[in-house]
Order: C-alpha cells, then sequence, then structure tokens
C-alpha cells in the first residue's frame, strides 16, 4: 500500500508528519518517533514497547505496524525526509489500531488522555472534515444547527469539552449555550423525553469533559479552570435540576444519595460510579501497594481486576504477588475521593510505593 506524506501538523505543541495510507487508501498512521515526542517518552522505550507487543504477538504486520526499514517495504525513511542514526533498527509506523494497543500496552492515565486527543485530532479529523462539508447548504454557506447538533451530540460532547484549547473556551460554552436553546420536547414511539432531561444530560457530559481537560493542565490553568468555568457551570446545571417539577427531580436525587449511602454502610467494597480520586491496590500479605489515580474508580478497578485476572497486568511484580497469592488476599480502597487528581503524587511518596520494598509504583507521578 503507498504511503503518502502530506506534510506536517502541530499536535500539542509538537510537529508531527501527516502520512496516509499503508493501512488502506485515506487512513491515517503515526511514526513511533512521534509518538514518543507526543508522550514525551524516549524513542528507545517506544520501540521496545512495540517489540514486546510483536514478541507477545498481540500486533500484527500490516495491521497494526509497518516497520519502514523492512527490505521488502519499497518506502524508504529518506523518502520521508527522516533523519535516523545508523545503528537504528526500526522505524515502526502505526495504525490507529496499533497506536491504541500501544498506549494500552503503557495504561497510564497521562498516555490514555494524550490518546483520546490524537484520535479526534488526527486519526478522525478527515472524518470532521468531511461533517463539516456536509453542512454546507445548497447554497454553499454553512449550517450552523448541524455543526452545533455534531459537536454537542449524546456522543461527542465529552470529547468536545476534552479536547478543547483553554484559549477557545469562552467561544465553545457560548456555542454549548446556543446549542440548548435549540433544544426541544420529543416524542418517539409515543414517550415524551422532555428538553430538560436532554439539556442536563449535555451539561453532565460538558462537566465530564472539562474535568478531563483540567487534569491535563498546570496547576495554574486548573485552578483558573475550575473557577472560572467549573464551578459556575455546575451551579447552572443545578437550578436546571431544581426548576424541573418544582424541584422534585432534587428530591430524587437525594434519595438516591441516601440509598448510596446505605450500600456503603451495607458493604464498604461499594464505589458509586463516576467517584473521582485517589485508589491503592494493597497486598494484605507483605502490605506492598499500587497507588493509582482515576475520575472513575469504580471503572478503573475493574480495569485492573480484569488484566490481573487473565494474567496480564503491566506490573509484573503485582501481577506475581496476584498469582502467588490470589485475589483474597489483596484489598482495593480509595483513598481520597477528589476532582485533584495531582494528589496522586503526594500518595506514592507518602507511602513510598516507587521503593519494592514497599509497593508495586514502577515510577513517580
Amino acid at each position: 500500500m503507498e504511503l503518502k506524506v502530506m506534510g506536517k501538523r502541530e499536535f500539542n505543541g509538537v510537529e508531527i508528519f501527516d502520512i496516509e495510507g499503508g493501512f488502506g487508501e485515506g487512513k491515517k498512521c503515526i511514526l513511533a518517533i512521534d509518538v514518543a515526542d507526543i508522550h514525551d517518552k524516549e524513542v528507545r522505550e517506544v520501540n521496545q514497547n512495540i517489540n514486546r507487543l510483536i514478541d507477545k504477538n498481540r500486533i500484527t504486520e500490516g495491521v497494526h505496524f509497518i516497520d519502514l526499514l523492512d527490505e521488502n517495504f519499497k518506502v524508504t525513511v529518506g523518502d520521508l525526509g527522516i533523519k535516523i542514526a545508523n545503528r537504528t533498527k526500526n522505524v515502526f509506523l502505526l495504525s490507529e489500531r496499533g497506536y491504541y494497543s500501544l498506549v494500552k500496552y503503557m495504561d497510564d492515565d497521562k498516555s490514555w488522555d494524550i490518546h483520546d486527543k490524537l484520535v479526534d485530532n488526527y486519526f478522525n479529523l478527515k472524518e470532521f472534515e468531511e461533517n463539516v462539508q456536509q453542512n454546507l447548504d445548497s447554497k454553499g454557506s454553512y449550517n450552523r444547527l448541524d455543526d452545533l447538533n455534531y459537536k454537542f451530540s449524546e456522543k461527542r460532547t465529552i470529547k468536545t469539552f476534552s479536547n478543547c484549547n483553554v484559549m477557545e473556551l469562552p467561544k465553545r460554552i457560548e456555542e454549548f449555550k446556543e446549542y440548548l436553546g435549540t433544544i426541544k420536547n420529543t416524542m418517539v414511539n409515543g414517550e415524551i423525553t422532555y428538553a430538560t432531561e436532554i439539556k442536563k444530560a449535555r451539561y453532565d457530559s460538558m462537566l465530564k469533559g472539562l474535568e478531563r481537560l483540567r487534569v491535563t493542565l498546570d496547576i495554574g490553568l486548573s485552578h483558573h479552570l475550575l473557577e472560572k468555568y467549573i464551578q459556575p457551570l455546575t451551579r447552572e446545571k443545578h437550578k436546571l435540576e431544581n426548576k424541573k417539577n418544582g424541584g422534585d427531580k432534587t428530591a430524587q436525587t437525594k434519595k438516591i444519595k441516601k440509598l448510596e449511602q446505605r450500600l456503603i454502610e451495607l458493604d464498604d467494597t461499594y464505589i458509586p460510579d463516576d467517584t473521582a480520586g485517589i485508589y491503592s491496590i494493597q497486598c494484605l500479605v507483605n502490605e506492598k501497594r499500587y497507588v493509582g489515580r482515576s475520575m472513575d474508580i469504580a471503572r478503573r478497578f475493574a480495569q485492573h481486576k480484569g488484566e490481573l485476572e487473565s494474567g496480564t497486568h503491566w506490573i509484573k511484580s503485582l501481577q506475581r504477588d496476584w498469582n502467588k497469592y490470589g485475589e483474597g488476599r489483596f484489598k482495593f480502597e480509595v483513598i481520597e475521593e477528589t476532582d485533584d487528581l495531582t494528589l496522586e503524587g503526594y500518595y506514592i511518596e507518602h507511602y513510598d510505593t516507587t521503593n519494592k520494598v514497599y509497593g508495586y509504583n514502577t515510577y513517580k507521578a
């Protein structure tokens, strides 16, 4: 399959090659050296991870990756204008599926955040541009309503805000409020969906997207985002909730909270959905622990358990102890419920979990 180098583009302040083909006509792909730059890792480390995935038969040549130094491949590295050392053994090119497999292998929150942005702003950019073209009316003018419906649809609202440039937030929020003004009550198969319910769901998605954006920013910008946007918009959402049926929505929410509290009293392992904060996985035999962070701890615990049970967890020392002692000798707990995920570093140092004697963490946050 022929490769087309479309030039270069900027992503997160890093200049990367814009490449199509290799894995299908018009399909975007990305060089491992660009992945290293974007994720702030050494090229050697990224290549080692790719080779490990190859050795484990988790990725396949031609589907997930291409090695441009393979003598069977027609495109030379020189054609791309890539400068490499004489001893370089591999110049990997990854498909979107290959990049996903690599990020899954690295499995840290920062890598997943970058993955989501790269998928939207690079791999799926062509899809977005095609959507823009479809939103041109017969006279060639832009159909704004269709654009708003696309940006703030049920599936895209979170990504619209989590991938937004901070400088563009005021404009994006104004567009969001304009979109809310277009929402009406709808009836499908005799059932009414009230506009207020749809608006609340979009507010929830928007706030979740802003929280994901906030954890990727430095402390100053994160605090600015919280005070200027997240807190006021949360108050607006609460006003919307209270408005419906004279506040009965709030009463229902309180009832749900009371039920959740009762569940917590009955089962100290219960964690409500969307609980954000710092958590730990502790071996009760040797008292070693792993400290992590997540915007949805219940979901993250399920991922950890799934990988440990299948024997594929990326922390080998934790996997060995799990295999040795069994699930019943491990405790999953929430250390602190908080939206400030930077506290992960504090607890890693507090429990000294990068010290192999006391913990399983492989790096300091």
